[in-house]
């Protein structure tokens, strides 16, 4: 089953309607509101956590039997389009979305899990 998994950080005190958030984000726009990631610490995290994986470009990841993901960047955004992954697996970006203080969104459900 393919999924994606979506991070932004919003600016202390704003809150945006997340769809709407979503949709500029994946579209590959700015959204103001939304505070800048270190893109390259979350790439270097994600490498480091999966560095059993084939790596196929800067952004493609192939488990073989565990599965494959592909990983989506703006400077406010990084998602996670995933193919085959286990809960296990899918947990490990959840993971590493709230290290960097980035709770999750499941677009399938149209819901945000704020970092507790």
């Amino acid at each position: 089953m393919s999924y994606d998994l979506n991070f932004w950080r919003y600016q202390p005190r704003i809150r945006l309607d997340h769809k709407a958030v979503h949709k500029q984000l994946s579209a590959g726009q700015h959204v103001d509101g939304l505070e800048d990631l270190p893109i390259e610490d979350i790439v270097r995290k994600v490498s480091k956590t999966f560095a059993g994986w084939k790596k196929l470009d800067d952004v493609t990841f192939d488990g073989g039997a565990r599965g494959s993901f592909k990983l989506f960047t703006t400077p406010q955004f990084f998602r996670v389009d995933g193919s085959g992954l286990s809960d296990d697996e899918l947990n490990k970006f959840i993971d590493i979305g709230s290290e960097f203080g980035c709770p999750l969104y499941d677009s399938q459900a149209g819901q945000r899990y704020e970092i507790q």
